[in-house]
């Protein structure tokens, strides 16, 4: 599955019960880990997109035009900017996934506190 549509299916579950949170904590983590590396490959491939525009910008005489026509080559750049779109994406899964997971464990740690309390009693 690829991590994305695991990350929105994980993200589109109910919250679990006390005894299911350790678990689904650490789905939602490893999850957010695939997706880190899914934007890194990402990043890689748009590297490669900037890498061919500095090159064919690198003909132009000085370093504004160079930058300026840089920046039009990547504009125009469809592959580009579909590979800049998905890295947005999945950092917002990956943003989303991490948020999640820290409040299952605050919730958790709230949960076992009132659970240490009632048995104290």
């Amino acid at each position: 599955m690829h991590p994305l549509d695991q990350a929105a299916a994980l993200l589109a579950e109910p919250s679990p019960d006390v005894t299911e949170t350790p678990a689904r904590i650490e789905e939602l983590n490893l999850c957010a880990y695939a997706v880190t590396e899914h934007i890194t490959s990402l990043q890689d491939e748009a590297g490669r997109h900037e890498e061919a525009a500095t090159a064919g910008a690198s003909a132009e005489s000085n370093d504004a035009k160079r930058k300026a026509r840089r920046a039009e080559l990547l504009r125009a750049d469809d592959g580009y900017n579909a590979v800049r779109a998905e890295i947005q994406a999945a950092d917002s899964y990956r943003v989303r996934l991490d948020e999640r997971a820290a409040r299952l464990r605050r919730e958790f740690r709230l949960e076992l506190i009132r659970l240490e309390r009632s048995t104290n009693v």
